[in-house]
C-alpha cells in the first residue's frame, strides 16, 4: 500500500486547528507523515499545533515549521 502524506498550512487558525489535527489524526486510514507550516501565526495556533503533536506522542510522524515572519 501507498504512503500517505498531508501538508496542513496555518496562520492565526486557533479557533479551528484542533479540529483539523483530530481529524487527521482519527481517519480510517492512517496517515504515514503530516507537515505543519504554520505562517507565524500571532494567536495560539503554534501553541496548540505543539501541544498536540507532545500528547498524542506524534513526534516521529507530525512535523511543524513555524514561520517568523509573515509578509504579503
Amino acid at each position: 500500500m501507498s504512503k500517505v502524506s498531508v501538508a496542513l498550512a496555518t496562520f492565526n487558525g486557533e479557533k479551528y486547528i484542533a479540529k483539523q489535527l483530530h481529524s487527521l489524526l482519527f481517519q480510517r486510514r492512517t496517515i504515514d507523515e503530516v507537515i505543519i507550516v504554520d505562517d507565524a501565526s500571532t494567536d495560539k495556533t503554534a501553541d496548540i499545533i505543539r501541544d498536540f503533536i507532545e500528547k498524542n506522542q506524534l513526534l516521529n510522524y507530525w512535523n511543524t515549521f513555524i514561520g517568523t515572519s509573515n509578509t504579503d
